[in-house]
């Protein structure tokens, strides 16, 4: 699993009593959770499931069919409640699949993902809409997502390495995803999950906060850590720290 433009499908490793789904965000690929489902799978049976290449082969451009889809592959996989941990847009998917009920899930993990989408942020990804052209998108990307996704201490290779990735992602589809963002209302009704959220923002997100959460669900709770919005790459350990204290919330990793 890579950072960059490589892709795989589908990565279905480690064995144990509870599976771990792990879905990548908006424009990613598995390789962004490849130190959190190594470590993972030495105690769980671990799915990264490339639900954006799987959207590009099938055509579902938006939410719920990337989310059916992704229902699909679990059950033909023998997938049975498991723990549902996304970052960014793979967040958002995995509250939409347990809001519908699509899915029952043992809990959902959702990794800086935008739940309320303000005027300000439709403002934003209109713009970003609007770049996402061939003449375009390689001039204003780097630079816009350098800034907004990335603390200045993480530039560097890794971070160079990420956003190559993203913007080799086809156009289209990455416009159609934010399109459909913008469509989606998770605040509404995010309220018909029945399993436990915990949201994980992370330092350059201040849009985030406890109230919020709680706000919209009762039963969420919520943590910050220090690092920028690619916490699977940069900070893994503390990913694997909190799906193992959600799958056994009697006991705390160490």
């Amino acid at each position: 699993m890579a950072f960059g433009p490589e892709s795989t499908e589908l990565v279905d490793i480690g064995q144990g009593p509870s599976t771990v789904v792990l879905l990548h965000g908006w424009c990613c690929r598995t390789g962004h959770f490849a130190e959190v489902a190594s470590q993972l799978a030495r105690t769980h049976r671990v799915l990264v499931v490339d639900w954006f290449e799987r959207m590009k082969i099938h055509g579902n451009h938006d939410y719920d069919g990337v989310s059916r889809d992704i229902v699909a592959l679990m059950a033909e996989r023998d997938v049975v409640d498991p723990l549902l941990c996304g970052h960014s847009m793979g967040g958002q998917l995995a509250v939409h699949m347990t809001e519908h009920e699509m899915i029952a899930a043992r809990g959902v993990i959702a990794l800086d993902a935008t739940l309320v989408v303000s005027d300000a942020l439709r403002t934003v990804l209109k713009t970003w809409v609007r770049n996402l052209e061939p003449e375009t998108v390689a001039g204003f990307f780097p630079d816009a997502l350098r800034s907004i996704y990335f603390k200045t201490d993480e530039h560097g290779p890794i971070c160079d390495e990420i956003i190559q990735g993203m913007i080799s992602q086809p156009l289209g589809a990455a416009r159609d995803l934010l399109e459909a963002m913008m469509r989606v209302d998770l605040c509404a009704t995010i309220e018909r999950m029945h399993c436990p959220l915990h949201y994980v923002a992370s330092a350059v997100n201040r849009s985030a906060s406890l109230e919020e959460i709680s706000g919209m669900l009762e039963q969420a709770t919520f943590e910050r850590l220090d690092c920028g919005h690619f916490m699977s790459i940069f900070r893994p350990k503390a990913i694997v720290r909190m799906i193992d204290d959600a799958v056994h919330p009697t006991s705390k990793s160490p």
